[in-house]
């Protein structure tokens, strides 16, 4: 009768053992977003670009090209829409005058959403979110492979 209790008395133990602190919390995955989700209809703003190894630009080398980069090109923003058009926006400061303010193309993802392709260039997707875009392209220049990565912020 004294094993019984203790096998009952264990038995009780272990069960509330299980019901209770042993029980894996079960997380749900309630973000539902896909990449169209987080690109689209968002003004894209470059706030950085670099490149892999350091690239030659007026007879010296610089990895940092915003640095680079003018004023009138640093306001300027992408705009991508469902309808697979991409525009490039002169933002409020144009860098010619006689130039347009906006310039059309085509975008489409590919490879599981992991590349945009516009235009003919492919760039893949280092990191996409609500108001990060980050893309990297390689491009072979005199026999070298070079990174460039440019960083964009939304609205």
């Amino acid at each position: 009768m004294l094993s019984y209790r203790i096998n009952l008395t264990l038995i009780i133990f272990i069960s509330a053992c299980l019901l209770t602190n042993c029980k894996k919390d079960k997380k749900e995955n309630f973000n539902t977003k896909n990449a169209n989700d987080y690109i689209l209809n968002k003004e894209w703003k470059i706030y950085s670009a670099t490149v892999n190894p350091p690239f030659k630009i007026n007879n010296k080398y610089v990895s940092d090209l915003y640095e680079n980069y003018s004023d009138c090109e640093k306001d300027n923003f992408i705009k991508y829409f469902k309808d697979s058009t991409v525009i490039y926006d002169e933002g409020p400061t144009k860098c010619s005058p006689n130039a347009p303010q906006n310039r059309e193309n085509t975008w489409f993802f590919t490879n599981n959403d992991t590349y945009i392709e516009e235009g003919g260039s492919k760039l893949k997707i280092i990191e996409l979110n609500d108001n990060k875009l980050t893309v990297a392209s390689e491009q072979k220049y005199s026999g070298s492979i070079y990174v460039f990565t440019f960083y964009f912020k939304s609205n």
